[in-house]
């Protein structure tokens, strides 16, 4: 079982005690670019990097981060359509806890934006704009593709619009969104629950509302239709496929997630089955199967491929392998091998990492997905792996590769 010592959630308030090596608060905020005004696109992302700006080793911002530099402090984070995450590092002790709780407080108060880290930010963000151009103008082209137009703008920001902004923006974004009712705080530690729950009391316990609910948006469509397709130019040799099917994002139980995690196995063995048979492709470097959640409307199941450049027509290629896909029938077979996998990692509380527990905390915060990180969890996923047959996953199978699929091929 996981080797968490306590864990406990209160509203948005995560607190996970257990042998880590130091202590880890991962700051989550349900606003990304979605969020920002008109012609203010880059604004989320600027307030990420101010709130971060004690990274930061520029000379003018000594007097304000020498203590955290120190104290052995890391800051890393990014931000998407819909959400922030801020994650914050530092040694496991008293001190460094009140200087962390010190520093929420200027980010919730919007003290941390002054001058100086509202110019440094300013310039940061538009160096990642310039510098990687080239992959913003392919997501922008993917993202704008896949969404029917509807969405015409990146987390990263425009430059010229990031150009325009003000401290005036970013205090205004942070009162509006940087609250309590709209973050959550994940803390992975190996002090003592109490001691971080006596350090934040007086800061993050006064919020008493539930969270809300994500509440389901279905689309009408016409099942199994022909993909449709895009083309881009790439830079190197390896060939990227995106198949993305299209379905709302709708709240999910335990039962679910596991037939997820199950079809997610199974269909990446299925692919690399299938492709395996094709003499034009030298070599298949990657396969993953995931979600990407634009919004709660536009939100994808993804298959990503990876492959050496093959001399085969990819579009007929990819057609034949979603037809395959829609009318393979998963065996019990290939569902014991894949729960054999899963039952397996369940008994590995050694491999449960930070990584590991932010993801599925985070989750739950965001988009309402279970918990699955302590020992009743892994008992509870035990039990239902019992009781699912093979259908469960087919009917999943079904379900997900029947809508709508847009097809991106990286040539």
């Amino acid at each position: 079982m996981p080797n968490i010592t306590h864990f406990e959630q209160n509203q948005g308030l995560y607190v996970v005690e257990g042998p880590f090596d130091g202590t880890l608060l991962s700051i989550c905020i349900k606003a990304g670019c979605e969020a920002e005004p008109e012609g203010k696109n880059g604004l989320a992302h600027l307030v990420e990097h101010i709130c971060l700006a004690y990274r930061n080793h520029d000379p003018i911002l000594e007097k304000y981060n020498s203590e955290y530099k120190q104290l052995g402090f890391h800051f890393s984070g990014y931000t998407n359509y819909g959400l922030t995450v801020l994650n914050i590092s530092f040694p496991s002790s008293a001190e460094c806890l009140n200087c962390c709780v010190h520093l929420i407080k200027e980010i919730l108060q919007a003290s941390i934006v002054n001058e100086d880290t509202f110019q440094i930010s300013k310039k940061e963000i538009l160096a990642e704009c310039n510098i990687l151009s080239e992959r913003w103008r392919v997501q922008k082209e993917i993202i704008n593709y896949i969404t029917n137009g509807q969405i015409n703008i990146l987390p990263v920001g425009d430059k010229d619009q990031i150009e325009q902004l003000t401290e005036e923006d970013v205090r205004s974004f942070i009162n509006k969104f940087y609250i309590l009712t709209n973050m959550a705080f994940i803390i992975q530690t190996s002090l003592s629950l109490q001691t971080v729950k006596n350090a934040v009391l007086g800061i993050l316990f006064n919020n008493n509302e539930p969270l809300p609910k994500i509440s389901a948006k279905e689309i009408a469509y016409l099942v199994n239709q022909p993909a449709e397709f895009y083309y881009l130019k790439s830079m190197n040799n390896i060939k990227k496929i995106e198949l993305f099917f299209h379905k709302p994002y709708t709240h999910i139980d335990l039962k679910v997630k596991i037939v997820r995690m199950l079809f997610e196995i199974m269909l990446t063995d299925c692919i690399a089955k299938y492709l395996s048979y094709f003499k034009s492709i030298t070599d298949i470097q990657h396969i993953t199967i995931s979600d990407r959640h634009i919004t709660n409307y536009y939100y994808y199941h993804v298959i990503s491929l990876y492959l050496q450049k093959g001399d085969c027509d990819m579009g007929t290629l990819m057609n034949e392998l979603i037809d395959h896909l829609r009318s393979y029938f998963f065996t019990v077979n290939d569902f014991e091998e894949a729960k054999r996998s899963i039952s397996t990692l369940s008994m590995q509380s050694s491999d449960l990492s930070m990584e590991h527990i932010f993801d599925n905390l985070s989750a739950n915060f965001f988009y309402d997905e279970p918990m699955h990180i302590t020992a009743d969890h892994f008992e509870e996923i035990l039990n239902i792996l019992g009781d699912l047959k093979s259908d469960d996953v087919n009917i999943y199978k079904n379900l997900v590769l029947s809508a709508p699929c847009k097809v991106v091929i990286e040539n």
